[in-house]
């Protein structure tokens, strides 16, 4: 399944979130909205899809689909930072849907 993006804010600041689906359970990793930077994974259940295993995260974020470029995002985690590019599309979507 392809890994949908959401924005939300919390009591930290504001920050995207990507959300997938793969090898019998859930991820979701969580990066700053201001300069990209990786802020923590969390992973679901075994068997739990990430619509079921983060429902909470639903109720005040706003989901922005998928993108055009479909990131590495082991590669993002890794190197602590969403690419320029990832991140520059995210806010063209916050921009459109948000506001």
């Amino acid at each position: 399944m392809e890994p949908v993006w959401y924005y939300s804010k919390d009591d930290q600041g504001e920050y995207y979130a990507v959300y997938a689906d793969a090898n019998n359970s859930s991820s979701k990793r969580k990066f700053a909205a201001d300069d990209g930077r990786f802020l923590n994974e969390e992973t679901g259940g075994a068997g739990t899809s990430f619509s079921q295993a983060f429902r909470p995260d639903f109720r005040s974020a706003h989901r922005l689909g998928a993108l055009n470029k479909r990131p590495n995002l082991q590669d993002a985690v890794r190197k602590r930072r969403l690419p320029d590019d990832v991140l520059g599309e995210l806010r063209q979507l916050k921009r459109a849907i948000v506001g």
